[in-house]
């Protein structure tokens, strides 16, 4: 398993429960995987999950090396989507699965209003509390809204290769996870 933009490895640990599973994270954020690499230490998998640093765009894996590949919240900060879409693609075996857990817009009109008041006002307020660098969080604001998602994601899933894709909406349409096929 790849588990591309893994940040703090939760998903990548989250998949060590699988039986004789191997995984591999990547991120280009080394203070990232530092965080990763002493939960993984804390919990005793260095020999099931290992984190390395990587770029999605410029994957160093040969062709066909994985069977699942997974990308939590990390598409919509591909410099070059496409790009990284047949990167993953490539290193994807024949019978494997792309899973994408993304950030997208509610479709229903009243969830979208209440969706949109959410982020404004309340993340903002937190960010202000909590946060040295408030303006950060307006980055999930704005990255959400400019995203494609779910057909327009799912056009550009078969664009790049891949078939049979399933979108799954969540959390009232704010999250959507892609399912696809090699």
């Amino acid at each position: 398993i790849l588990d591309i933009a893994t940040g703090t490895a939760d998903i990548a640990i989250k998949f060590s429960e699988i039986q004789n599973s191997k995984i591999i994270g990547i991120d280009i954020s080394s203070k990232m995987l530092d965080v990763g690499k002493e939960k993984i230490q804390n919990k005793d998998l260095a020999k099931r999950v290992v984190l390395k640093k990587g770029d999605a765009e410029n994957l160093e894996f040969a062709n066909s090396s994985f069977d699942v590949i997974s990308i939590g919240y990390g598409v919509r900060n591909f410099e070059n989507l496409e790009k990284g879409l047949k990167e993953s693609f490539r290193v994807l075996s024949a019978k494997g699965k792309l899973i994408i857990l993304e950030t997208s817009t509610p479709a229903n009109v009243l969830i979208r209003f209440v969706f949109n008041i959410y982020t404004r006002l309340f993340i903002r307020f937190i960010s202000s509390v909590f946060s040295k660098n408030p303006k950060a969080y307006t980055y999930l604001e704005k990255s959400a809204k400019k995203f494609p998602s779910g057909n327009d994601f799912a056009n550009i899933l078969i664009g790049t290769g891949f078939k049979n894709v399933k979108i799954i909406p969540k959390l009232f349409g704010a999250s959507t996870i892609y399912v696809a096929s090699k």
